[in-house]
Formats: structure tokens, C-alpha cells, sequence
């Protein structure tokens, strides 16, 4: 989609509507999920209704946008703008929500890219290999370097001020002869060069997130000549069988 594209969806919540039902992010019903009676009809703007048994439901029933309330407007332009690398706050601005529920929704949109992540450990430092392979980068986490490898050293301190600060070194396992016979930098080197600038904009409080970030720019990176907006789209079809929006936050105490 491009960004005149979208103006037509922020502006008009019918269209919005339209545009996910069309490509299956929202459910088309023939009948009720109650008694399957075609009898049934809107009562409301996002309501349906079974005229046999009394029924009701929301438009966005067996739908991944099923426990949300945002408008579906709202829902497409966090879409593109995720898709385009804009950051949360960028991205609440522009559209006139709140950053909280902004950050919620790209946290699920990161998640639904990269799958889960293993735990890594809070504070100290990590060791993150590289590899490249059948033209994709793949990322792993050890907690010593492997010099058949490149690393990527992510260090999370905090400093007297307690202030969480974060160190990220990288080295390559062609360091020593980054001109190869052929004259042509590594695709490793490639990627970090990628992610480095964009990695400086992660505004976290712990380095899982930190590795999570780096696990969606290693995606974004390996899609780049295709369209990512599209890709992210699919992942909301209601024939996926992937998990519903949870736009829960869980608040940790600041330690005194």
C-alpha cells in the first residue's frame, strides 16, 4: 500500500472496514455463529444481530482484532507505519492515539514477525551470532563470541545515576580481510551496517527487547525487496490460526 493509499482508510472507518474483510482480517458471515440462521442483519455500526435466536456479535468476532476497541482506521495506519520503520511515537503522533496503545500494537506486530523469543538474561553481556545462509540472515544468542562467526556484543549496564545504558560492538569474521578476491563486502557486514543506524533509535529497558529489535531488522532485512507491508497483512488472515491481539501492559515496580 502506499502512503496516499492510506489516506483513503484514516479518513472513512466503512472503507476501512472493506478494505480488512476484503483481505481476510476481519469475517465475512453468512450466518450465525449460534444457531446458523442466514436470518440476521446490523443493528448497529459494528454489531450484528440473528433475528431466529437473538444473538449478537461484534464485526470483528473469531478475528485477531477481536479484544480490541481501536478503530479500524487507527488499526491499518499503525500497519503502514510499522511496516515503513517508524518508530511508535513517530507513529501515535501522526495518527492522533495514545503511545501506549501504539507501543502495545507494535510489540504484536514485532511478535507476530519473528515468533518468540528465548530468554536472555537482564543485565551483563550477550553474544549474538551470525550467520548467513541460503541468502537469509539468521541470528542466535551464546554467551561467549564463536570466531567462526560474526558477533554482535550487546552489553546492558546501569550506570551510578540508575540509568540503564547499552553497549553494541560488532565483529566480523572476514575483520581482517573485509575485500574479498572479488572485491565485495560480506553480506554479514552488510546487515550490521543496516541495523546499526536503525538499532540507535531502540528506547527499551532490557536487552531481550534489545535482541528482539535486532531479530526484526534481521527480518526486515532478509524482505527487503519485497513488499513487507503486505507480509505483516497476512499474518492478521483469519485462516492463520495465529493467537489474538493481547493489548495488556504489565506494570513492573521501580526499584527504590
Amino acid at each position: 500500500m502506499k502512503t496516499i493509499e492510506l489516506s483513503r482508510y484514516l479518513l472513512d472507518e466503512d472503507a476501512a472496514e472493506d478494505y480488512l474483510r476484503s483481505n481476510n482480517v476481519l469475517k465475512t458471515f453468512d450466518e450465525c455463529p449460534a444457531c446458523k440462521s442466514g436470518h440476521l442483519g446490523r443493528i448497529r455500526r459494528q454489531r450484528y444481530l440473528c433475528y431466529e435466536c437473538r444473538y449478537e456479535w461484534n464485526i470483528r468476532k473469531d478475528s485477531k482484532l477481536e479484544s480490541t476497541h481501536m478503530p479500524l482506521s487507527s488499526f491499518i495506519g499503525m500497519m503502514k507505519m510499522f511496516a515503513d520503520g517508524m518508530t511508535a511515537s513517530q507513529c501515535a503522533y501522526e495518527l492522533g492515539v495514545s503511545l501506549m496503545l501504539t507501543k502495545r500494537m507494535f510489540k504484536n506486530f514485532q511478535e507476530e514477525i519473528i515468533g518468540a523469543v528465548p530468554n536472555v538474561k537482564e543485565e551483563g553481556t550477550i553474544f549474538v551470532h551470525l550467520k548467513y545462509e541460503n541468502d537469509q540472515i539468521s541470528l542466535s544468542i551464546k554467551d561467549k563470541p564463536d570466531y567462526q562467526y560474526s558477533n554482535i556484543r550487546l552489553n546492558r549496564t546501569r550506570g551510578e545515576d540508575r540509568q540503564f545504558y547499552y553497549e553494541l560492538s560488532y565483529d566480523s569474521s572476514k575483520a581482517k580481510n573485509i575485500l574479498n578476491p572479488i572485491n565485495r563486502i560480506s553480506e554479514l557486514d552488510l546487515f550490521y551496517r543496516f541495523a546499526s543506524e536503525r538499532i540507535k533509535m531502540f528506547r527499551g529497558r532490557n536487552i531481550l527487547g534489545l535482541y528482539s529489535a535486532l531479530l526484526e531488522l534481521a527480518f526486515r532485512y532478509n524482505h527487503r525487496k519485497g513488499n513487507f507491508y503486505k507480509f505483516v497483512l497476512t499474518k492478521f488472515d483469519i485462516n492463520g490460526g495465529f493467537s489474538k491481539i493481547s493489548l495488556k501492559t504489565h506494570k513492573k515496580r521501580r526499584p527504590i
